[in-house]
């Protein structure tokens, strides 16, 4: 009886210890599950997390203002430009954003984000701000899922394109002016040249000549974005067509800006003196010199008077005209408010041209940039 217990006991110990290893075996298999589940898990951690680092890395490199606000309109979270608009900080995240202040001239915020909720499409305004223009931009805000989850607000700095706008619609405008005034100087001197002419080929090259001194004084302009000529530089212009050898110019004297409404009757007159010693003056034979200065009389305080001189030097004895054309009107008469003084000496012809300046306030070496005041609208 004794044997067949202790044989009992075997059996039951040799299938306990089955049991056990069975158990051993499933749980080895659990254990490999749980660490392939683990890995798994730490794969989708670790994309989690790359995903976070980009989206806090966006956040902070995004260069314009972004507000998510939830479907409460409350706030989850910004870009850091946008605490140049509201008064916010992330301990603000949360709370509704009827809380805080802005910067803006708004009144409709929260009212368009929940046009945006209700409509489910994009609301786009330009907003003044304190010392600026914004473009509001609203639209849904979507999960992955396609499901409306709140509203996301961007606010895009517009300040200088609205400047830009600004001074291009003055452009225009001055542009538009300066063709009729250019159409109209042309259609005047087209009639003045004709009457002046003696022929029809004598008629084409004055012609030809005053609008490249148009066209010389304008390029002097468009170079500078219509903000004024420098003098030497259009004293240059006009003077080079008429000597190739520059030895015989002598062009000298202080930074001065002309004006754009000085320009171009400033640039006809320089024509008209240079023609006029290349047909009859000092440019007309092998040794004549044509010297050209300019100097600043100022009166102490922010305005002065420019003096222009030319002078030819060593050429034909002059003789005075008989009769005044087109081009000595347009020397004596061109320039508005300005004094000239037009002298045909026996030695050379001598013109002075004084005009009224204004102070442009910028440093040269020779002392301040001098702008000659325009009388009037050219």
């Amino acid at each position: 009886a004794a044997n067949e217990e202790l044989q009992s006991i075997n059996e039951e110990y040799r299938s306990t210890a089955e049991e056990l290893e069975t158990s051993k075996e499933e749980l080895q298999s659990i254990n490999e599950e749980l660490q392939t589940v683990n890995s798994e898990l730490k794969l989708k951690l670790d994309t989690v997390s790359r995903a976070n680092s980009d989206l806090q890395n966006l956040m902070a490199a995004t260069d314009f203002a972004t507000l998510f606000l939830d479907m409460g309109l409350h706030i989850k979270r910004f870009t850091p430009r946008t605490t140049e608009l509201f008064n916010i900080t992330q301990n603000d995240i949360g709370r509704p954003l009827s809380d805080f202040t802005h910067r803006l001239s708004y009144d409709e915020l929260a009212g368009d984000a929940r046009t945006v909720l209700k409509d489910l499409s994009p609301v786009e305004r330009e907003v003044k701000s304190r010392g600026g223009w914004y473009m509001v931009r609203m639209r849904p805000y979507r999960t992955v899922d396609d499901k409306i989850d709140g509203v996301v607000a961007t606010f895009i700095d517009i300040t200088q394109g609205k400047a830009l706008e600004a001074r291009l619609r003055l452009l225009l405008g001055e542009l538009t002016h300066r063709v009729k005034n250019i159409l109209a100087v042309v259609q005047g001197m087209v009639h003045q040249t004709a009457r002046a002419s003696v022929s029809k080929e004598d008629f084409v090259a004055r012609l030809n000549g005053r609008i490249a001194a148009l066209s010389a004084s304008h390029s002097l302009l468009v170079d500078s974005e219509w903000s004024g000529a420098d003098l030497h530089k259009l004293v240059q212009a006009e003077l080079d067509t008429y000597a190739a050898d520059r030895g015989r110019l002598r062009v000298g004297g202080e930074a001065v800006t002309l004006p754009a409404d000085l320009a171009t009757p400033f640039g006809l007159v320089l024509h008209e003196l240079a023609t006029n010693a290349m047909k009859y003056g000092a440019l007309s034979n092998e040794g004549g010199l044509v010297d050209v200065r300019w100097d600043i009389e100022r009166d102490g305080g922010n305005n002065g008077r420019l003096r222009f001189n030319w002078r030819e030097q060593q050429g034909p004895r002059v003789k005075t005209p008989s009769s005044a054309g087109f081009g000595s009107n347009l020397i004596q008469k061109g320039l508005p408010g300005a004094t000239v003084n037009h002298q045909f000496l026996p030695e050379g012809v001598q013109c002075t041209i004084e005009l009224p300046l204004a102070s442009a306030g910028a440093q040269h070496p020779g002392g301040k940039d001098f702008q000659a005041a325009g009388a009037g609208t050219a």
